[in-house]
């Protein structure tokens, strides 16, 4: 409920940034429908970088963590997000702007490859064969959020799985996952499920013996 609170005024502060950002941008291009499919690529390939940096960086896993911490598997796995998500991710789609794309076609963009990625949350869809070849699906998905080693930081991708396979982190679905992270959390406690990890790096930083 925070989050979905949160999410609209992020929504806000990142779109102010975009457009803020845009009027430094000498070239523009051109909106139509070939342009903003190239867009929604784009946008598909930073959020991959975004995801993957997410899973190799602490202080940013502090907060993706969260959408990984639960041990089932469904459609509200998908909204199990942090408040602080929404505040941090846009960083990572300047680069459309950058390059010139216009700004409400970035945000449509994030918004077509965030809502693509809540079917990928079920185990009621099996493989689908060639459409896996290109897209991500349930199947590749469920593998991202095991906890198994041989499933640990792959599928990163959103809409495309082509992603993951040209950078080395694709991996098939071979058995049904262990949902959940590699230490469970044992707690549906909101508060808990949210700082846990900011906990935990707390106390990491504290016993360090140097800087």
């Amino acid at each position: 409920i925070v989050a979905q609170l949160t999410e609209k005024v992020s929504v806000v502060a990142f779109t102010a940034a975009f457009f803020y950002v845009s009027k430094f941008i000498p070239w523009q291009i051109p909106v139509n429908i070939w342009t903003t499919i190239l867009c929604i690529l784009l946008i598909d390939f930073l959020y991959y970088w975004e995801h993957r940096i997410e899973h190799r960086v602490r202080i940013l896993w502090s907060y993706h963590s969260i959408h990984h911490s639960s041990p089932i598997y469904n459609y509200t796995t998908a909204l199990r997000v942090s408040f602080i998500d929404s505040f941090v991710t846009w960083v990572f789609y300047l680069p459309a702007i950058l390059v010139g794309f216009h700004p409400y076609v970035v945000l449509l963009s994030i918004l077509a490859m965030l809502t693509y990625q809540f079917w990928l949350h079920t185990e009621i869809i099996g493989k689908l064969g060639w459409f896996e070849k290109i897209f991500m699906t349930p199947s590749q998905h469920r593998v991202h959020h095991g906890s198994d080693e041989v499933y640990l930081d792959k599928n990163y991708g959103a809409i495309l799985s082509i992603w993951d396979r040209m950078f080395g982190t694709f991996q098939e679905e071979l058995h049904t996952p262990t949902y959940g992270l590699t230490t469970p959390i044992n707690t549906i406690n909101p508060l808990k499920v949210h700082f846990v990890e900011y906990v935990h790096i707390f106390n990491d930083l504290r016993s360090a013996k140097n800087l």
